[in-house]
């Protein structure tokens, strides 16, 4: 989502606003909304989810001011009107929380737009359940214009912001949707296909087509909000670059979920106060979500939080109080991983049932595509095929079938990583080494003969000392550095370059996995390199919980490669 969401209304909108009495107890309030039903547009499967999770755990922490809007209510009415008496309840140093997942879209300002817009530039809105878009020529069916003004523009929830910052009001807003980004990397032949919560791009109203038009001479104009809504700590799903996929959470769940979301919810638990002092900064809030979220979806997805000012005074600014916003919230300990690994054969004899090389797995047949954790097409004589994911990537492009259970275990490894992770994770990210690139984070998929650069972003503080390891598609671990003796053996605060990579055969997913630590991790490393060449992913992560500690970081980085 880009910052026009946070830019809107100027300094005429104050004139007249009445001071508050500070009351004597500041309260959580909260508005929660999830929309999967859509009527005219594309279901989801996951934004209910979302809601009824953020929800439970607002509930569960004795917040009682809370409205829950599920897709059967969301109506531009219900939630606008949710949102003003929420607003209009709001006192002093109150945490206000607003969610929505669902569907985002962008349109462009045309003829009849606010007086301080330009004809031709974009703005975001939000859809609700019976949303109806305009034909290519701009036009809504008369019988459809209700249906049409069923969507919320992002100054309308702007106002309401604002309004909430001069009651000195803390506001949270989670906007888990998402609205024009491009795909990260094009979903492969024989996947099936994710589910994004954004609607494909339509064209602007055409004049007097658009139902909500006589809302637009009303509307303030834009401001800079890092100035006038310092308390708001605004958290959207993607950045202009990404999409907002739905995925399987927690990791190998059966069901869908959108990856900002959960995250939200487990900081409401208390995950993110990693220094344990009982107040959740927004820095905290920060460094949980955007790793978590970028390793959940595989990188297809970056979250964009703001404020973006990188000035302690605004990171570190307390967002969350827990003893008195959510009565105490205590983080729960990362659970074993989902061991049951549904596998489709697309055009072949389903897999034989099996409990893996560890015997505590369980690799099972699924119905079909949609059902299923990872996929298998098999090529010409059925031995040998791709694999591909439920989001949509290739693991391989020439696995024999025999390698299913190895490549079942190394899904396994990748779910057990992520919930190892979870709160104790650093930003990797890969530099596109490409000629013109100039070194740009980008996670497309490489080609052979290309190169990429690995990097990782340590926070302030002393340098950690390190270990980097990748697990290839069929969970067989391979050990990079350090190399005694050769590289260094610490990392710096700040970012740092960990490998410079040659895009080689065997084509597929790569998984790196860094750990960082204030200690020396020799005997962990020790063991990695007795894994080196050896399938076994799992053993891996096992040693990794064994010598796990307070100070230690645990973070992965998916590489997905293709024959040029």
């Amino acid at each position: 989502m880009s910052k026009t969401l946070l830019t809107l209304l100027g300094s005429s909108v104050l004139a007249g606003l009445v001071g508050l009495a500070e009351p004597a107890a500041a309260a959580t309030r909260a508005v929660v909304v999830g929309i999967d039903g859509y009527t005219n547009i594309r279901r989801l499967n996951g934004a209910e989810n979302d809601a009824k999770d953020i929800a439970a755990v607002l509930r569960k922490h004795g917040v009682s001011d809370l409205r829950v809007i599920l897709s059967n209510e969301a109506t531009r009415d219900q939630v606008l009107g949710a949102l003003d008496a929420m607003v209009d309840r709001a006192q002093k140093d109150d945490l206000v929380i607003f969610s929505i997942a669902g569907h985002g879209n962008s349109e462009v300002w045309g003829a009849e737009r606010p007086k301080d817009a330009k004809q031709g530039d974009k703005y975001e809105v939000f859809l609700l359940r019976d949303f109806f878009q305009p034909d290519f020529e701009g036009r809504i069916p008369a019988n459809k214009r209700k249906e049409a003004g069923e969507r919320i523009l992002g100054r309308e929830f702007q106002a309401r912001l604002l309004k909430l910052e001069q009651k000195g009001a803390r506001a949270v807003f989670v906007a888990d949707t998402c609205h024009g980004g491009g795909l990260t990397r094009q979903v492969v032949a024989g996947a099936p296909e994710p589910t994004y919560r954004a609607s494909p791009p339509y064209p602007s109203h055409a004049a007097g087509e658009d139902p909500l038009s006589f809302l637009y001479p009303g509307l303030p104009p834009e401001f800079d909000h890092l100035k006038m809504l310092p308390s708001l700590t605004f958290l959207a799903a993607v950045d202009r670059n990404t999409k907002a996929p739905e995925v399987r959470l927690p990791a190998g769940a059966s069901t869908y979920r959108g990856a900002l979301s959960f995250a939200f919810a487990r900081i409401l638990e208390g995950a993110a106060d990693t220094n344990r002092d009982g107040d959740v900064t927004r820095e905290e809030i920060f460094q949980y979500i955007k790793p978590f979220v970028r390793q959940a979806t595989e990188s297809k997805q970056t979250p964009e939080l703001q404020p973006s000012d990188q000035a302690p005074e605004v990171r570190g600014k307390t967002v969350i109080r827990l003893a008195a916003d959510l009565g105490g919230a205590e983080a729960t300990r990362p659970q074993t991983a989902n061991r049951v690994v549904r596998i489709f054969v697309d055009g072949g004899a389903p897999i034989a049932p099996s409990r893996g090389r560890t015997g505590d797995l369980d690799i099972t047949p699924a119905r079909d595509k949609s059902d299923s954790d990872l996929v298998f097409v098999p090529g010409p004589g059925g031995r040998n095929g791709r694999v591909v994911t439920s989001t949509g990537d290739a693991l391989s492009y020439d696995a024999p079938a025999t390698d299913l259970p190895a490549i079942a275990e190394r899904e396994i490894a990748r779910r057990e990583l992520l919930e190892i992770g979870r709160g104790r994770s650093i930003e990797m990210r890969l530099l596109d080494k490409k000629a013109g690139a100039a070194g740009a984070a980008s996670d497309r998929t490489y080609k052979s003969g290309e190169t990429v650069e690995v990097e990782a972003t340590l926070p302030p503080g002393g340098s950690k000392h390190y270990l980097l390891f990748n697990i290839g598609f069929d969970g067989t671990v391979q050990f990079l550095y350090p190399i005694v003796g050769k590289d260094r053996i610490q990392l710096p605060p700040g970012p740092n370059t960990l490998a410079n990579m040659d895009v080689q055969r065997p084509y597929g997913a790569d998984m790196m996995v860094l750990i960082t630590s204030d200690k020396p991790l020799t005997g962990l490393i020790g063991t990695i390199k007795a894994l080196d060449g050896e399938r076994l992913a799992l053993d891996a992560v096992s040693a990794i919980r064994k010598s796990l500690t307070e100070d230690m970081t645990i973070s992965t980085q998916s590489l997905f490669t293709v024959q040029q």
